[in-house]
């Protein structure tokens, strides 16, 4: 009680105002930078969940800068019997505050249909639409049915879209906005080949590691002419040999994978057949391009033709119970005993005349071009079980056939572009569409034999600090260096206040030493007393921040990049007690003993 009295009620209410303000100042400069600096690190990691392994370009600063080629996500489908799909990533501003801005395909769509808490129709990937997180939407005050304007921080595309829907995952995901992939790519000023990252999930990293070891798949090839061989993924060309020709071999390292492998010339694509690569493989290829054979199958005593239609006349050669005919593709008259069929060829095919019905359901086939195009002028055949069933040439993008119930292959051909082979099953009368691939137009662009485009695996830690890493490196350094400025300048501050309120009552600590005190009881009668107070002030102090805090979070909560960062209570309150603490030993204790000392 002698402290008390001693200090005054006047110097007590300037060291708990001195105390107070550094401690507030510290609650919300040095313990927000701090956690704002360690905490970029959980922030990069929320990105994708923790089940999820992301692909991304070899050599990239972050998920938010990669380019990766899209491709992998072809291939990676083909490996694992999971979702696997692109996405985009755009750090943007909108509305004066920074976002991210995800864009996504109809694979990873379907997550955020599952966490949707409010929507209002049908969502199409090819409209304008934008999805919100539930905390973005908070924040921009954002509702179902509102317009939203994104623009490229790259680029002059600027598009307005209106909200779709609400989502809500619980993670740092509802701090970003999603968009269709293409919408994506335009702002990120990407191809349509390209994307931030390839997300797989289900999948542990270890595997992900493993399928993108690459394979050595060598093709030894017979041709007749210039062309290429190329290796495709779902319909996606991934690599390509030089130009070839003759007798060779060619030696390709891919990933693991399915692939489809092609050989284009100059006028025409030939299929050649599916590998799986799921280990170091070797193949042959050796086509007689030019002609196909046509092998039908008919009695011992049948008469066959086929007949062109320029009128020429070929006769065919019996190997066991087929007629064997070897000739260029095209349309033909087949001529058996009299009867007539007419039949279009491009490939090898097998004919069996009892599997040729005019009853069955009607089907309507539609082809359309890579970009949803109607196609023209184009070669079709449907087969069942090896043998054809009906062929011809379609002048218009639908053509039609009456098929019984039953499982077919339908395979359509439109110089150059490839061979596109569906299988379907007939049960009733239906509609069939078939997309056709780009043309490729210069195959040695598409890159060489081994792929120069290097990717790597991250799991959520990994990507967080892939980025992070880059981040401390570069603009963290300045922020570490501006909060280690800030916190000295409020320590001295500090310091000040508490050998401002020593020197106050120095005159009363000298008395005690004249009448001999100890330094226990000096302690006891302006030590404690000055550290209850200065304790009392940084709570109160802390707690003012929190509640501002608290009321404020957009403005006084650290982020990044629009995701806010969790600041804990305790942060606020360990930061100004330590500080206070260290202030008060050297600013009141010290002086204390220095004086007792003397």
């Amino acid at each position: 009680m002698v402290g008390f009295r001693v200090f005054g009620f006047r110097r007590f209410v300037l060291l708990f105002v001195g105390v107070f303000v550094f401690s507030f100042c510290v609650s919300l400069v040095v313990s927000h930078t701090m956690v704002y600096v360690f905490g970029v690190r959980r922030v990069l990691g929320g990105v994708i969940s923790k089940d999820c392994v992301l692909v991304v370009g070899e050599g990239s600063r972050s998920v938010f800068t990669a380019w990766t080629p899209a491709f992998y996500a072809d291939i990676l489908s083909s490996v694992f019997n999971t979702s696997v799909y692109p996405i985009t990533f755009t750090p943007t501003v909108v509305n004066g505050n920074s976002i991210v801005v995800r864009g996504i395909d109809e694979r990873g769509l379907e997550n955020y249909l599952d966490a949707i808490i409010e929507n209002s129709n049908k969502i199409d990937v090819d409209d304008l639409w934008v999805l919100v997180g539930v905390e973005a939407a908070e924040k921009f005050h954002l509702k179902v049915g509102d317009f939203v304007v994104v623009p490229s921080p790259l680029n002059d595309n600027i598009f307005v879209l209106i909200v779709r829907g609400i989502y809500s995952f619980g993670d740092f995901r509802d701090y970003e906005l999603v968009v269709p992939l293409w919408i994506g790519r335009k702002l990120n000023g990407m191809g349509e080949d390209m994307a931030s990252a390839v997300v797989i999930e289900q999948v542990s990293l270890e595997e992900v590691n493993d399928a993108l070891k690459p394979r050595n798949l060598t093709i030894d090839y017979g041709f007749p002419f210039d062309g290429w061989l190329l290796v495709e993924c779902n319909g996606r060309p991934i690599a390509s040999s030089k130009v070839i020709a003759g007798n060779g071999s060619v030696e390709f390292r891919l990933p693991r994978g399915v692939y489809e492998i092609v050989y284009q010339a100059a006028n025409v694509t030939y299929g050649l057949g599916r590998i799986d690569l799921a280990s170091d493989l070797r193949v042959e290829f050796f086509e007689e391009v030019g002609l196909i054979e046509v092998k039908i199958k008919v009695d011992l005593d049948s008469s066959i033709y086929l007949i062109s239609s320029n009128g020429t006349k070929f006769e065919g050669i019996r190997i066991n119970e087929y007629i064997v005919f070897k000739v260029p593709p095209g349309g033909y008259v087949l001529e058996v005993d009299g009867n007539e069929y007419k039949i279009y060829v491009f490939r090898s095919v097998s004919i069996d005349l009892s599997f040729i019905s005019s009853e069955g359901f009607e089907v309507i086939f539609e082809v359309l071009s890579f970009d949803g195009n109607p196609v023209e002028d184009f070669g079709f055949t449907i087969e069942s079980d090896g043998f054809l069933v009906y062929s011809g040439w379609s002048e218009s993008s639908q053509f039609y056939a009456r098929l019984p119930a039953g499982e077919y292959d339908l395979t359509v051909f439109k110089p150059p572009s490839l061979y596109v082979k569906t299988s379907f099953r007939i049960e009733r009368s239906k509609k069939i569409v078939v997309k056709l691939p780009n043309v490729v137009s210069n195959p040695e662009r598409i890159g060489g034999p081994v792929l120069k485009t290097v990717v790597r695996a991250l799991g959520s830690e990994e990507a967080s600090e892939l980025a992070f890493r880059r981040f401390v490196g570069l603009t963290g350094a300045v922020i570490v260096a501006t909060a280690i400025f800030l916190a000295s300048l409020l320590l001295i501050a500090a310091v000040m206040v508490e050998k401002q309120a020593f020197t106050s009552v120095s005159y009363a600590i000298d008395v005690f030493l004249s009448l001999r005190a100890s330094y226990i009881l000096l302690f006891e009668i302006f030590g404690f007393p000055s550290l209850l107070v200065s304790i009392f002030a940084c709570i109160c102090g802390s707690s003012f921040a929190i509640l501002l805090t608290s009321l404020f979070e957009y403005v006084f909560y650290p982020s990044f990049l629009g995701y806010v960062i969790p600041l804990g209570v305790s942060y606020l309150f360990v930061f100004p007690a330590v500080y206070t603490l260290l202030a008060w030993l050297i600013g009141f204790v010290y002086p204390l003993r220095r004086r007792y000392a003397e």
